[in-house]
């Protein structure tokens, strides 16, 4: 299943992903709790058979995996940019807009 989803459906995708923290936050102790895992999944199924009737768990799972790695690709090119010793006008500025709504910081998605 390809689809192509546009910068509004997956701002809301990752609002709600927001909402879940079971899902995110490693470092808490709710994210041990698989029924609240679970629950979390099936918010982001129910929001993503809005577009996609025949979304299910292991398409949100690989959704959120997909943007995690993106998350984690351009940041990695921000960082490696401001290490080079480059002056503030060559910093690496991220293409996409994952930058902005996205927060799959490295203290929460390891």
């Amino acid at each position: 299943m390809a689809f192509e989803f546009d910068k509004t459906f997956v701002a809301d995708f990752i609002d709600e992903y927001k909402n879940h923290p079971a899902l995110w936050n490693v470092k808490s102790v709710i994210s041990k709790n698989k029924h609240l895992r679970n629950k979390g999944i099936e918010a982001l199924v129910l929001k993503c058979k809005e577009r996609i009737p025949e979304a299910d768990d292991s398409f949100v799972k690989k959704k959120i995996n997909n943007l995690r790695t993106a998350y984690k690709r351009e940041l990695a090119k921000v960082r490696a940019s401001k290490r080079t010793g480059s002056s503030a006008d060559e910093i690496y500025v991220p293409t996409r807009a994952l930058h902005g709504p996205y927060f799959f910081g490295p203290d929460r998605t390891s």
